[in-house]
């Protein structure tokens, strides 16, 4: 089985990228019509991702238990941490 601390680092990583490119692409489509504060908000919104698909896709395709499924999970996870803890602080 493969652990948190085997993939802690490229999950944190995979997550930011992901995180940063989520809210950057969101402010981008509503920034010219909002104002810079809204965008972010809808940017953070759209942020999220839902772990209970990347679980279920995870573990259909018996992947769960492998490294590549505790990255996924992993990711997943702080990803949806990173996205709202923001979306808290933005509203």
């Amino acid at each position: 089985r493969a652990k948190l601390s085997r993939v802690w680092i490229r999950a944190t990583l995979m997550a930011s990228v992901g995180a940063v490119a989520s809210v950057l692409a969101g402010m981008g489509l509503f920034v010219l019509r909002r104002g810079w504060l809204e965008s972010l908000a809808v940017g953070t919104a759209l942020a999220s991702t839902s772990i209970a698909i990347a679980i279920e896709i995870a573990r259909r395709d018996r992947i769960l238990d492998s490294y590549t499924g505790a990255l996924i999970s992993s990711a997943a996870i702080i990803d949806d941490v990173w996205s709202l803890g923001l979306l808290g602080v933005v509203t």
